[in-house]
This record gives structure tokens, sequence and C-alpha cells, in this order.
């Protein structure tokens, strides 16, 4: 079965005052501590920073986008006595929306820890 292509290209946002604050609301993210599926891997799992390459922030509608980063946390097990400290990385995709301007939040950010039990 042939199906139709499109012929528009996919191109990320270029609109320099609006990449800034999807990404300075992004790199918030770890002090709001944001509950992603990489919680679910430690007793208390925390995320240190998100990080997004610019080129990767697409559009999606008028008004919302798509990015892919990194998550970088820390797994914590264990209590006091016994504590360990595990530092890891995931992909990540984040999606969010704005107003046309300055006003960015962030929707959901999607973990892929598969890399975790492998």
């Amino acid at each position: 079965m042939v199906t139709a292509r499109s012929t528009e290209t996919l191109a990320p946002i270029r609109d320099k005052q609006l990449v800034d604050a999807i990404l300075d609301a992004v790199t918030s993210l770890a002090v709001q501590g944001f509950v992603t599926e990489a919680d679910e891997l430690s007793s208390n799992t925390v995320i240190e920073s998100v990080e997004i390459n610019p080129e990767t922030i697409f559009p999606v509608s008028t008004d919302r986008f798509e990015a892919a980063g990194t998550i970088h946390v820390t797994l914590n097990y264990g209590g006091k006595r016994d504590a360990v400290s595990i530092p890891d990385s995931y992909p990540a995709i984040v999606r969010g929306h704005h107003d046309g301007s300055a006003n960015v939040d962030i929707d959901s950010v999607e973990v892929d820890t598969s890399s975790f039990s492998e």
C-alpha cells in the first residue's frame, strides 16, 4: 500500500524569545519536583536537571510544542545507615504550551526508563 507523503518539512521553533522561555521552563522542572516515570526506579528519585537541545523543540500546533532531551536523576536506595545514591540519565520527551510569547507551561515529561532494566 502506498501512502501520501506530506510536502511540509518538520522544522524546529526559530523564535529565540520563545525558545529561551521553553528552555527556562524546562530548566526549572528539577526545582519544581516534577513527577516522572523515573520516580518509580528508587525509593527517592531526585531530578537533578533536564537538558533540551534548542534544535529539538518542535511546534505541534500554534500554541503547543514538543522537545527531546535528557533527564538527569539521582536514584536513592536504603535508609540512613545503608543509603546508596546512583546518578543516572534517561531520554525524555517534554510537552507543553505557550501563549505565543514568553509564557510557557510544561504539561508532561515522558521519560524512557527502559534502559534501567537492561
